[in-house]
């Protein structure tokens, strides 16, 4: 599937950066600057908005994005009003790069040493046991919509620019969404000062002050 090979080299940290003509900021002690093409969202279906990818629901056939909390409550008043909207934001977000962060089964962090290659997608799993990827293998279309709500489109850490680990993150509010980073260092160095590092999310996509 298109985004196995890439999910497979993003968490082993050897994906290369997206080139392009937006440059991230970087803290004084990091010498590698990391550049990354500022690509608008899709558009949010209620208000044709860009949508901001941290502001999602998860319907039963995958998750929506939108521009803010309250284009959610307008969709959900009249889902199948909205449906060729969701629709194409859905194909616009296949081009899009991201990487795979939360276990389908259970929605804690994946590691790259539990993973199943059926159908020839590669799919992650949490290192707690082996019971997830059985679950999983034994039924997939159960876990479809959790599955594309396991991935972020926030693939570069905010300080450095370099490829984010899944265990690596800073929740921004209770149950959620979250932002990712490389390291535990650049975890700490984002708390210590988020609005420095905010361009360089919303450059992804991911506004964590809308």
């Amino acid at each position: 599937m298109r985004f196995g090979m890439t999910l497979m080299l993003a968490l082993a940290g050897l994906v290369g950066g997206v080139c392009g003509c937006a440059q991230l900021k970087t803290h004084p002690s990091i010498e590698r600057v990391a550049e990354l093409e500022a690509v608008e969202p899709p558009p949010c279906p209620v208000s044709g908005r860009p949508a901001n990818l941290l502001v999602r629901i998860v319907r039963p056939d995958g998750p929506v994005y939108f521009c803010r909390a309250e284009c959610i409550s307008r969709s959900e008043q009249d889902p199948q009003g909205y449906r060729d909207l969701v629709e194409m934001q859905r194909q616009m977000l296949t081009v899009r790069p991201r990487v795979q962060v939360t276990c389908p089964i259970n929605g804690d962090p994946v590691t790259p040493r539990r993973h199943t290659d059926l159908f020839g997608e590669r799919v992650y799993f949490c290192s707690s046991c082996d019971s997830c990827k059985d679950l999983y293998e034994a039924d997939p279309e159960q876990y479809a919509a959790a599955l594309e709500a396991s991935y972020t489109y926030q693939t570069r850490c905010a300080v450095t620019g370099r490829q984010i680990d899944p265990r690596q993150s800073v929740e921004l509010a209770r149950d959620g969404p979250y932002v990712y980073f490389c390291s535990s260092g650049c975890k700490r160095i984002y708390e210590g000062a988020p609005g420095r590092y905010a361009d360089n999310l919303v450059a992804q996509g991911v506004n964590p002050n809308p």
